[in-house]
């Protein structure tokens, strides 16, 4: 299994607050809880969307994100990984996804 963290597979899940609205040729994003308008192109409103109904009950990982990825976008494992780690990245820094942390630690649902 590729991971890039060394502390085993942090887990994330899409921010609760998160609203889509599609347009022509790109979406916005709403995090009503900062007030804030993301603009995304129609292919990452198309995997978000893809990651909301894939991981229903909240909490995925870096390798369910590369799986997610190799399996429906026909690439090889490391090109996956090298995907999912660029989305993660950009994704959490722009608070689409939120680090969860926490539930790693405690195991449970809040």
């Amino acid at each position: 299994m590729h991971s890039s963290h060394g502390n085993g597979p942090h887990l994330y899940r899409v921010a609760p607050d998160l609203a889509v609205e599609h347009f022509h040729e790109e979406s916005l994003i709403l995090l009503a809880s900062k007030d804030k308008l993301i603009r995304i192109n129609k292919a990452g409103a198309a995997l978000l969307e893809f990651i909301t109904n894939t991981f229903v009950n909240g909490d995925f990982s870096s390798n369910d994100l590369t799986g997610l990825i190799g399996r429906n976008y026909s690439v090889s494992e490391s090109e996956a990984a090298d995907r999912a780690e660029i989305i993660l990245s950009e994704w959490v820094r722009r608070g689409i996804f939120i680090p969860d942390n926490d539930q790693q630690a405690t195991g449970g649902n809040e």
